[in-house]
């Protein structure tokens, strides 16, 4: 019975920490890092759409470039909706570009993008005519 009862408490101490190292191993696994996307933007006619490059980050994100289109969500807030051209679904930032210490924030994202979040900055700078390049800096990570 005794040898049981050691059996068993060894079994009680060594499980959780199995378990411990199981779920640090799956969280390492899931991409996170910097990110930065610029955008040609076509502001001539409502939704806006372009396209985009991601310069810095393509790899954590899994796309380098696609095209997007902007919907308004709400006052002041932007729903930027990303393809990209690998077709492997769709991301989708909130963005509030008409403030002082403009931001965007991952929302969602289908296919491959599932549970994609993360964060940054948003900057525009006018070009000629209707078009406009933006420029997203930030980090993102996937969550499970």
């Amino acid at each position: 019975m005794l040898a049981i009862i050691k059996r068993i408490s060894t079994a009680l101490i060594v499980i959780p920490f199995l378990l411990i190292g199981t779920v640090s191993v799956t969280g390492a696994t899931q991409p996170a890092g910097p990110v930065t996307i610029v955008t040609e933007i076509d502001f001539s006619e409502f939704p806006f759409v372009g396209t985009f490059e991601v310069t810095e980050g393509a790899a954590t994100l899994g796309c380098g470039s696609g095209t997007f289109i902007d919907m308004q969500r709400g006052f002041g807030v932007v729903e930027k909706i990303f393809e990209c051209d690998s077709e492997s679904g769709i991301f989708i930032f909130l963005f509030t570009p008409f403030v002082r210490n403009a931001h965007w924030e991952a929302w969602e994202g289908t296919g491959a993008f599932s549970g994609i979040r993360g964060r940054g900055r948003f900057s525009i700078e006018f070009g000629q005519g209707d078009i406009a390049y933006e420029r997203l800096t930030g980090v993102i990570h996937f969550e499970p």
